[in-house]
């Protein structure tokens, strides 16, 4: 059976400096003496990839921010409307 699949994306931008760099490195490199924002960071990755999604953390000139991509599959209906 063929699923389709939804994909969305979203971008959460903040102005600023961003991100301390200890941060970001935390966020995709897990490793020792993680701080909590880290593990959060690390956590939130995670979840997006156990969606076949992807974070990346952007740096531009006055602002940052966090794109966020995942694929989600639709839901199937059968003949009675009933969604499986």
């Amino acid at each position: 059976m063929l699923r389709e699949m939804w994909h969305a994306g979203c971008r959460v931008t903040h102005p600023g400096s961003g991100l301390p760099e200890e941060l970001v490195h935390e966020m995709f490199d897990r490793g020792r003496g993680m701080t909590q924002e880290g593990l959060g960071l690390s956590m939130c990755r995670k979840l997006v990839k156990l969606m076949n999604g992807d974070v990346q953390y952007v740096r531009d000139i006055g602002k940052s921010y966090f794109l966020v991509n995942v694929e989600l599959p639709l839901a199937q209906r059968d003949d009675a409307g009933s969604v499986k």
